[in-house]
Order: structure tokens, then sequence, then C-alpha cells
């Protein structure tokens, strides 16, 4: 099974991505906020890093999202996973962008775990899904300082194609899979130019529920045809 990680495209508007990717084998602790669109890839990246395990370092991650974080709590449930995103090496919470939405609550509550988090000398990585200038660090009380604030932008079209050539070979895998050409994966970039998502499941319908022949080379056209139905 592929990891998640193959699925991360890096590129000039996203640099920031492959600092997440190395933060297990970094020096000092990363300290970070990921600050974009929604649909730009933070999740992710995020994930990526969280969710898998890095074999040359002994140091653990985990991903969380802040509105899980804030059900275990309200609901006093869930207390390994309100121990682990106090103590683990690298956190990536994603979701801070529902954390301020609440108010002063949801904000105290991500800056008390970020102050002991930095007090323990953890790395945390943030997501936040707006642009830097709406991201008001106030609101944290100074758990904030120190961390860098790094913009993302959303795929380009040469990421977006890049992104379909890698879901078409995690879903394309099979032998007798069919094939998409590079006129179909430039006719999906376009078709999905603010939708990396739903590029991501055009090309899983194209590959493995439309129904073309062993080994056929979709085109643009078969693409415009298959979508259009």
């Amino acid at each position: 099974m592929r990891p998640l990680s193959d699925d991360v495209v890096i590129t000039e508007g996203n640099a920031a991505f492959q600092r997440v990717m190395d933060a297990l084998s970094a020096d000092e602790p990363l300290r970070l906020v990921l600050c974009g669109p929604k649909g730009a890839g933070k999740s992710t990246v995020m994930q990526a890093r969280g969710r898998e395990k890095d074999l040359l370092s002994q140091r653990k991650a985990l991903y969380a999202h802040g509105q899980e974080i804030m059900a275990a709590i309200d609901l006093e449930v869930n207390e390994s996973l309100l121990e682990q995103v106090a103590q683990v090496d690298l956190l990536l919470l994603d979701g801070l962008d529902t954390l301020t939405d609440q108010g002063e609550r949801g904000a105290q509550m991500a800056a008390l775990l970020v102050a002991e988090r930095n007090r323990q000398g953890l790395g945390t990585v943030l997501g936040f899904d707006g642009a830097a200038a709406d991201l008001d660090l106030a609101l944290f009380g100074g758990a904030l300082d120190g961390f860098e604030v790094a913009e993302v932008a959303p795929l380009d079209r040469d990421g977006l194609i890049e992104y379909g050539r890698r879901m078409a070979a995690r879903h394309g895998e099979a032998d007798d899979a069919p094939q998409l050409t590079d006129e179909a994966l430039a006719a999906l970039a376009d078709r999905f130019a603010d939708d990396p998502a739903g590029l991501g499941t055009a090309v899983r319908f194209l590959l493995t529920a439309r129904g073309f022949d062993a080994g056929h080379a979709i085109s643009a056209a078969d693409v415009a045809e298959a979508l259009a139905s």
C-alpha cells in the first residue's frame, strides 16, 4: 500500500511542506503555523507526517484535529489522546481556525496546549484555513511567540498534473488498470483547478469505476465524456 506521503506534492508555493516532512529528523523542534486556503494540501502533509512512522528517527509524531481534542475535553473521553497531544515529540494539530472561531475558549485551549509543549521543548505544527493576515496571534497569549507563520499556496496547474499522476499511481496499481495519458491529466487539472480533492476523486472513478478496458489509454475526450455523464 502506498504511503500517504507519496501524495504530497511540494512546489515553490508550499515549500514549507518539506520542513514538515523532515521535522522528526530536524536538530531543533519545529514550531510552525501553516496558513492557506482550504484545499491547499495542509491536512494532507500533516496527516502524512503524523500518521506514518519515520524509520530513521526514534521520535514519534501524531496528527489530531482541534475539534477532536475539544470533543475529548467536553465529553471527558479519550484521555489517552489528551495525554498524547501533550507529550508526543511532534504534534500536527489541524483546524486551528475552528478553535479561534469558538472565541476565547477555543483559543485558550490551544494556547494552554502549545505553551505546555513549548515548556517541554517539543515540536508543534498548526494548520490554519485562512490567510496569515487573518490569524490573530494575540489570541494565544504569547504561546505562539517564536512560531514561524508560513503561507502556502494551492497547487498550480503543473502541481495539479503531478498530483493527478500520483493519484493515478495509487488507484491504478492493478496490472489490467486503464492508464491516464498526459492530455487526460492536463484536462483534469484544468477542470479541477480549484478542487484537488475533486481531481483525486475523478482519477479514482476513471481508473476503477468507469469501466474502461484493461490497459486503455484514457484521453482528454474520454475524461470529458465520462465526467459529463
